[in-house]
């Protein structure tokens, strides 16, 4: 989920994919990568899924109203962000809140909210990630309670960092109170 530019490195979940299908051919078919949002490199990532023999594997679903990506989010397993800069944004905190299993990368403050195998996977964007990440992947998909672990700890990050609308509006109330 985001705009298609270059500086989102939306190519690296495509590449991730492309390693997954080379390390697990027999299971491919049951992959599915949904990228959505549009942008100036969106005709770049259709080659590079073209040229990786990925079409069956990704779907571009363009851009979509934000009430829809709620709906895509709530379908979705896996929420993948390998942004060069802190990964953390909208996107990501939409993704706690809707219980995604997240994959991105420790940059910025990424690391302050996801912590690796615990609440999530986090890679280090020195090293070559994307057969890591398509083991991780394949790992999440044979072992039901690791799935449910990690989860579960989603969960608890969810409540111990993101404001109910409730608590942020009374937040808000309470700073413009301050300064009347």
């Amino acid at each position: 989920v985001s705009r298609l530019e270059s500086w989102k490195k939306v190519e690296r979940p495509i590449k991730i994919i492309h390693a997954f299908k080379e390390k697990y051919p027999e299971i491919i078919k049951d992959i599915k990568l949904m990228i959505i949002g549009e942008g100036t490199e969106r005709k770049k990532l259709e080659n590079l899924t073209s040229e990786l023999n990925l079409n069956d594997n990704i779907i571009f679903a363009g851009a979509v109203n934000n009430y829809d990506v709620v709906n895509y989010l709530d379908n979705a397993k896996v929420f993948m962000s390998f942004y060069d800069l802190s990964n953390v944004g909208n996107p990501l905190l939409e993704a706690i809140r809707s219980n995604k299993i997240i994959m991105t990368l420790s940059n910025g403050d990424t690391s302050k909210w996801i912590n690796h195998k615990s609440n999530g996977f986090i890679y280090s964007p020195e090293k070559n990630y994307f057969e890591v990440v398509a083991e991780d992947l394949f790992n999440l998909i044979n072992n039901e309670n690791y799935k449910k672990k990690i989860k579960k700890e989603i969960k608890t990050l969810e409540k111990e960092k993101l404001w109910t609308w409730e608590q942020r509006f009374s937040s808000e109330v309470e700073l413009i109170d301050e300064k009347l």
